[in-house]
């Protein structure tokens, strides 16, 4: 029983840092609503720098959850 305790406690933390860092970053996306230029390789588009904070964000999350996946697989 006292590591499924411990399994649920660890389970219990990362939600509450991942609540944290779901709610800080939607506080910086508020924050920073200005447009920006972003240079894509040859051209530069002017976005609202809120959109590349998003797609940065998104891109970091499926980044992360695939390596977590390949971890997964390479332990067995």
């Amino acid at each position: 029983m006292p590591e499924e305790k411990t399994k649920l406690e660890k389970r219990d933390l990362s939600m509450v840092f991942a609540g944290a860092a779901v709610a800080l970053l939607i506080w910086f996306i508020a924050a920073n609503s200005g447009k920006v230029g972003v240079t894509l390789w040859v051209v530069t588009v002017h976005i609202s720098l809120s959109l590349v904070i998003i797609l940065s964000a998104l891109l970091g999350a499926v980044v992360g959850l695939w390596l977590r996946g390949r971890k997964k697989r390479n332990r067995g």
